[in-house]
């Protein structure tokens, strides 16, 4: 199987689709999510196969599935304060998000 991949990124690399991201910046998502996979089984593979990218600091990054997962997080996060700043006997102010203090009766 090594074979394989091997090959098969080599083939990706020199047909421009699996490029180092100072080199094709459009595909820096794919370089770095594929080497985040590979490197779980393969950690040396990308030394052996791109020596100098392997010597460069990796900046940490989030994927796309990350991002959504955290910005679903957020939403979740302000529909619940929403929700409860709503269930107070008052109402809330739109100017302020504050709850208002029923002045009746």
């Amino acid at each position: 199987m090594s074979e394989n991949l091997k090959n098969m990124l080599l083939v990706l690399s020199s047909d421009g689709y699996l490029a180092p991201p100072d080199e094709n910046p459009e595909r820096e998502e794919l370089w770095h999510e594929t080497w985040k996979r590979i490197n779980r089984f393969q950690p040396d593979l990308l030394k052996e196969l791109f020596p100098d990218e392997a010597g460069k600091p990796v900046r940490p990054r989030v994927s796309r599935d990350e991002r959504s997962e955290a910005d679903a997080a957020s939403i979740s996060k302000v529909e619940e304060e929403q929700s409860v700043q709503t269930q107070g006997n008052g109402e809330v102010d739109a100017d302020t998000n504050k709850e208002t203090e029923d002045k009746e009766g």
